[in-house]
């Protein structure tokens, strides 16, 4: 993909943790500008800081965040959030959704690929989708060879439980395309920007899983305050 030929190996902190990879798959677009990129901000910043906060998370917890707005940009790569340095982001350009889950699968498994050379275990990765439009370097036709990739992509990862997919369309977005590709249902319609509520949603949900052991089942509650579409 655009970016991955560009990044090196980021190294492994705490390699005796197991490990909870997560991307996200954040709309930049200029459809976002003013108040909802104001709310995205806050909202990851939260995210962040809650993990930093719990002791077990802020080891095990890997994070990369991918933004598409204009372009797909790998704005952080893999790790702990102790060495991130959050800077907001900004609203520009179009919705190129369709390259940018396809590059964060793509990271996923290159970190996975990362950590089993070095003899890490790691939890079932996620990927976290938050859009509050169209994806517009793609249609959900039968003719659109990109559609039927990133469609096809996300099944297979998800069938072979390579992944975990969240997918949360806020005011604006299109649903019908969402629930298009990502047809395990978990797929979920906001009112409004809630993004505080989705990413303390998140941070308590990776709580969970990183309570376990790897492939446990667990049970993640419905984010709360939101409106769920089935």
């Amino acid at each position: 993909m655009g970016e991955m030929k560009d990044l090196l190996p980021v190294e492994v902190k705490y390699p005796q943790e197991i490990k909870c990879p997560v991307v996200l798959l954040l709309d930049t677009s200029y459809s976002m500008h003013g108040e909802p990129m104001k709310l995205l901000n806050e909202g990851v910043g939260l995210l962040f800081k809650e993990i930093s906060n719990d002791h077990k998370a802020r080891k095990r917890v890997e994070l990369a965040i991918i933004t598409f707005g204009g372009s797909v940009k790998i704005a952080h790569n893999f790790s702990v959030v102790e060495d991130y340095q959050f800077k907001p982001y900004e609203a520009d350009g179009e919705t190129p959704m369709g390259h940018a889950i396809l590059e964060g699968l793509e990271l996923l498994e290159e970190r996975k690929k990362q950590y089993k050379s070095e003899g890490i275990a790691y939890y079932r990765p996620w990927l976290v989708l938050m859009t509050d439009g169209y994806p517009t370097d793609m249609e959900p036709k039968e003719g659109d060879s990109l559609w039927q990739e990133v469609r096809k992509m996300i099944q297979q990862a998800e069938n072979e439980k390579r992944v975990i997919c969240w997918a949360f369309g806020v005011e604006g977005a299109d649903m019908t395309a969402l629930f298009a590709l990502f047809a395990n249902k978990r797929v979920f319609k906001l009112k409004g920007f809630p993004f505080k509520e989705i990413f303390l949603w998140l941070s308590s949900s990776i709580g969970r899983v990183i309570g376990s052991k790897p492939g446990e089942k667990v049970v993640i509650d419905v984010p709360p305050g939101i409106v769920v579409e089935v």
